[in-house]
């Protein structure tokens, strides 16, 4: 009997034990803060749209600065989409030493000489195009700023070089080489140089442009190099021998420079968008905004540039307060106007702009955040989905907080890094995006926010 009792006791005191356990943990605990315990409205939601109107057109590229250093182009090109774009250089030369001089010295030849700086051609390399010389008619200050539009700083009258050809190569590099006059060389050759400043006052420089080549979009489209002026092979060639000149004797050279002491260098953008171009570019650029829907135009070199709009922002903020999370462009390049054929790449890089109430360009808050523009600001050619990804997260919170207003925007051929983008003069890419009619290619804005529901 005994060991029947405790045997009986045993289970049931394990069962006693087992339902106490259950009937707490089936109490709730209010101690502990979590979503069961919180007022369902409070809650906090992502949502997400994708559906917000953007209205864009393409518009001119007021003047761009090009600045004074070693990377310039040069060339003339007719594309097939956006038109003749003749590319001029404007260039002094120095002697970067004091006292040159020739005694006893006739010239042989003299040349120029241009190395081309990489191979990323605007039109077709092999195309040949006429390249002219003139002499420039005033001594311009390396310290002076310098715009593209076309300045007529030479000596029409003076040519004194004239070529058409398409590119030399000199140890293995691209150059352009182009045979100057000798009366102009030899001038040179029997002068005393004592000093720079000397020097370029009586012999201010070099105005080089193709802009007489005859081009067409089919068959001969021209090209627009990058040139490198700092470039060892690049400079103003004088090739002369001491005495009467002879085959046995040693011709002997001498270079002058295009970069040193006072040298001034800088473009000359000349853009004809009526020339050739594609009817919805000239269209939007004669005032017809509404054609933007079909189809967007970008132009490096001062060219030309997208203005849009993102209009009914502050629809999101109408009855709550929102915290932005992300707020995204895409633009893709529209495979059937872009007409790249080869001979056009797009651009590495593009570059989204806020504007303000004078429609003058400035930096998204986006580019300003150091961390907000490495992580996420974006911009870079995607070469996989053809398309061009932004990130203004910062700048349209700005606008649904009231503390920025909503002017609009500009896509530029730029870099988005606000150390570089004010250089427009460096990139000579174009491309076509898609309009908002565009069923394949139109632009979106993706917006993730957090409503407030109850602020």
């Amino acid at each position: 009997m005994k060991n029947r009792t405790h045997t009986f006791l045993f289970p049931f005191a394990i069962l006693v034990f087992v339902m106490s356990l259950l009937s707490v943990s089936c109490k709730k605990d209010t101690d502990i803060l979590n979503a069961s315990a919180q007022d369902q409205s409070d809650v906090l939601k992502g949502t997400f749209s994708d559906t917000s109107t953007i209205i864009a057109h393409t518009i001119n590229v007021d003047s761009v600065v090009s600045f004074n250093d070693a990377t310039k182009f040069l060339g003339s090109n007719q594309d097939p989409v956006f038109g003749r774009t003749d590319v001029s250089l404007y260039t002094k030369f120095s002697i970067n030493t004091i006292f040159v001089s020739f005694p006893n010295a006739n010239l042989v030849s003299s040349e120029l000489v241009l190395a081309v700086k990489s191979l990323d051609f605007l039109g077709d390399y092999q195309c040949p195009l006429t390249y002219e010389v003139f002499e420039m008619n005033q001594n311009l200050s390396s310290s002076q700023v310098h715009y593209s539009t076309p300045k007529n700083w030479y000596n029409k009258g003076n040519l004194l070089a004239s070529r058409t050809c398409s590119f030399d190569i000199i140890n293995g590099l691209f150059v352009v080489r182009i045979p100057m006059n000798s009366t102009y060389a030899s001038a040179i050759l029997s002068s005393t140089l004592t000093d720079n400043a000397t020097f370029q006052n009586t012999y201010k420089g070099f105005y080089i442009t193709c802009k007489s080549t005859n081009l067409n979009p089919v068959g001969s489209q021209g090209v627009i190099a990058k040139l490198d002026l700092d470039n060892a092979l690049s400079g103003f060639y004088m090739y002369y021998q001491e005495g009467e000149i002879s085959a046995s004797k040693q011709t002997k050279v001498y270079k002058f420079p295009f970069n040193g002491e006072n040298v001034a260098r800088f473009n000359e953008f000349k853009h004809d968008h009526s020339s050739g171009a594609h009817n919805l570019l000239t269209q939007q650029l004669q005032g017809d905004s509404a054609k933007g829907s079909q189809g967007l135009f970008l132009q490096g070199l001062g060219g030309v540039k997208v203005k849009f709009e993102i209009p009914f922002l502050k629809n999101y903020v109408s009855q709550h307060k929102i915290s932005v999370n992300q707020a995204q462009l895409r633009f893709k390049i529209d495979q059937g106007l872009n007409g790249a054929d080869g001979k056009y790449g797009a651009p590495l890089k593009l570059a989204v702009l806020a504007m303000d109430s004078l429609s003058r360009e400035i930096f998204t808050f986006d580019q300003i955040s150091p961390t907000d523009f490495l992580r996420y600001y974006g911009g870079s050619y995607d070469f996989d989905n053809q398309e061009y990804v932004f990130n203004i997260s910062r700048d349209v919170q700005a606008i649904m907080n009231g503390t920025k207003k909503n002017w609009g925007f500009y896509l530029v051929v730029a870099d988005g890094d606000r150390t570089y983008t004010v250089r427009r003069d460096d990139r000579s890419q174009r491309v076509v995006i898609g309009g908002s009619a565009s069923a394949l290619y139109k632009p979106t804005f993706k917006l993730t926010y957090t409503p407030f529901e109850n602020d």
